[in-house]
């Protein structure tokens, strides 16, 4: 952990005094120290391994306040658990706000997989908390009233003791934003009931509105994340643009899972705003250091110096009286009947695999992962639809590897061994409640999506040798495979559009020899086109223009429809073949990169044609060779 270093010297003529702000995001539902997708302890991560940092932070710094910036009940098999248990008993407690309550949190505001499993339960799980939860950018519809859907913001009071040894009173306004592109992405669950305000015009709106309450310093929750706001989409780069601009004493980031500062970074400064970005699922916490200053006794408290820093979460303490551990007992016991009750969801039985079901070489041509996700729905859908309708317009279906690495690390992979197929398998390898949409498409969609899923690839050039395979930083569930087609990659060309589905000028396109069941594709040719809802929405910049409403949309969520169906049949064979491939290109090679765990499939590797190098990535991936 980087230290703050802050100076508190001051002036015999200006009171200063030192405040603290730690904070929480998304921590998707990773409260108790276990991974309930693998079913083992871990204690490296989560709310209850962040508790005795936060003891600790608290013993340093009397005035300090504790705040959660969202993405917080969605994200593992805890939170579906919750929210079906929910649907039952709708005044049962939320296991996350009961260990929020239970350490003290002082304020907090939602993110976007808040909106997830809808309004009402989400309004249900927050009336549950003991501190206030703003959003200021977010309004329910006109037709609902207006508001919005939490109060914009609350003006927390503090008191403390200054330099001089007077008691003062501060006062702290705190307001939180959410992505704007929550009403797109939740369409199906909000429909339309959500209505969106940019970031920057709520912004100054409530600092006008807090300013006007007195308070001394403001400080902004913005589920949003740092990059250059050039090259992102607004959720990725708001809380830049936030901080940036000026206005907010300090700005908590999040939604992107990439933290700051990093270890290259002085202070955590954005311009002139303090700002931090904790670790997601609980690894880090963020913490802001504020030094205020007041030149007179009548004038207002304001930040004279100010730092963030990151804590790392620690192992469990041992022994009753080690620094930390009644903080970390009180949240393993705030959510142990919720820990028990999930253990037995995820350890069901549903069915039988023959053959191992892994998503490390997903992006290379396995399909084992997609392919289960590709069966499921469709064995499902095609029992659903009417039959003359698919004799017209055959089924196809979106898929995609979901846990493949990259912003997860090396050890963010499905690696399911043959044998029996567990409930947390199904959730390991699809992890969102997403809900499944069926539309009738036309061949033009098709291609374009296909198009926006090559992206992920970057170019390579004839005789290259070598050459990184992957766009940088691009999650893997951004390549979509269609299940039902066959087409090939041309990396040799350049891509038709970026990887946030914007065209590219003079991008000739990838996609060749575009085939169904073992024909040319006729432009006009009618599809039904299942995808999940999120995607369905515009997520990722993939194509959105259905034109018209879907002709199926189950109310069962994906993960359902895949245990269901695979408890339907029993045994599960498990496709491997990818329906697409690389186009070969003369003299080059590219270097994949995967988790340590590849290296356990090494039949599929060889008829993958990748070789292990002894190149190993600062991040921990080890890099595979393939000739194209």
């Amino acid at each position: 952990m980087k230290r703050s270093h802050l100076d508190e010297g001051g002036t015999a003529k200006a009171a200063h005094l030192h405040l603290r702000i730690l904070a929480t995001s998304d921590l998707h539902m990773q409260l108790y120290p276990h991974d309930y997708f693998t079913d083992r302890p871990d204690d490296a991560r989560g709310l209850a391994a962040l508790a005795p940092a936060i003891a600790a932070a608290r013993d340093e710094a009397p005035n300090c306040l504790l705040l959660d910036n969202g993405d917080l009940i969605q994200g593992n098999p805890m939170g579906d658990h919750a929210a079906m248990a929910a649907a039952v008993q709708p005044r049962r407690r939320h296991p996350a706000i009961a260990a929020m309550n239970v350490l003290g949190y002082d304020a907090a505001t939602v993110g976007n997989h808040e909106f997830n499993y809808g309004l009402g339960f989400l309004a249900r799980t927050y009336a549950q908390a003991e501190f206030p939860v703003v959003l200021a950018n977010l309004y329910h519809a006109p037709s609902q009233g207006g508001d919005t859907i939490f109060p914009p913001f609350a003006v927390i009071e503090r008191t403390a003791t200054d330099s001089h040894g007077d008691e003062v009173t501060l006062r702290i306004g705190i307001t939180g934003f959410a992505p704007t592109e929550t009403t797109v992405w939740d369409r199906e669950r909000l429909r339309d009931r959500v209505t969106a305000e940019s970031i920057p015009q709520s912004a100054a709106r409530v600092l006008t509105a807090m300013h006007r309450e007195g308070c001394d310093l403001t400080v902004a929750l913005c589920h949003a994340g740092l990059e250059a706001a050039e090259l992102a989409k607004e959720s990725h780069g708001a809380a830049r643009s936030l901080a940036a601009a000026g206005g907010f004493d300090v700005v908590v980031a999040g939604h992107t899972h990439r933290p700051f500062p990093q270890e290259d970074s002085d202070e955590g400064r954005i311009g002139d705003t303090v700002v931090v970005a904790p670790g997601s699922h609980g690894r880090d916490l963020g913490q802001v250091d504020l030094v205020l200053a007041r030149p007179a006794p009548d004038a207002g408290w304001r930040p004279a110096r100010g730092a963030s820093t990151r804590r790392p979460a620690g192992p469990p303490p041992v022994g009753r009286g080690t620094p930390g551990q009644a903080e970390y007992a009180r949240v393993l016991n705030s959510i142990f009947g919720d820990h028990q009750d999930t253990l037995a969801q995820v350890r069901r039985p549903i069915g039988r695999i023959s053959a191992p079901v892994t998503s490390h070489f997903a992006l290379a041509g396995d399909y084992s992962a997609p392919g289960v996700i590709a069966w499921g729905l469709r064995r499902h859908l095609e029992t659903a639809l009417d039959p003359g309708a698919l004799a017209a317009a055959p089924l196809l279906v979106s898929t995609a590897a979901y846990a493949a690495g990259g912003r997860a690390g090396p050890d963010g992979y499905v690696d399911i061994p043959p044998g029996d197929l567990l409930m947390r398998h199904v959730n390991e390898i699809y992890p969102f409640p997403n809900r499944v949409l069926v539309y009738r498409v036309r061949t033009p969609l098709l291609r374009a999506w296909l198009e926006r899923a090559a992206s992920v690839f970057r170019q390579v050039e004839p005789d290259r040798r070598g050459a990184a395979l992957l766009t940088h930083d691009v999650p893997s569930y951004d390549f979509d495979m269609i299940d039902g087609l066959e087409w090939q990659i041309d990396l040799s060309r350049p891509a038709a559009f970026d990887t946030l589905g914007r065209p590219v000028p003079g991008g000739g396109g990838r996609v060749r020899g575009l085939s169904h069941r073992g024909g040319p594709l006729d432009p006009d040719a009618e599809f039904h086109f299942a995808v999940g809802s999120f995607r369905a929405a515009g997520s990722g910049g993939f194509p959105s223009g259905w034109g018209r409403a879907p002709v199926l949309a189950p109310e069962a969520t994906v993960p359902q429809i895949l245990a269901a169906s695979i408890a339907e049949v029993g045994a599960l064979r498990v496709e491997r073949r990818a329906p697409w491939h690389f186009s070969p290109i003369e003299g080059a090679s590219v270097l994949y990169p995967s988790g340590p765990g590849a290296l356990r499939h090494t039949c599929r590797m060889e008829e993958l044609g990748l070789s292990p190098t002894a190149t190993e990535t600062m991040r921990g991936f080890t890099l595979f060779r393939r000739d194209l």
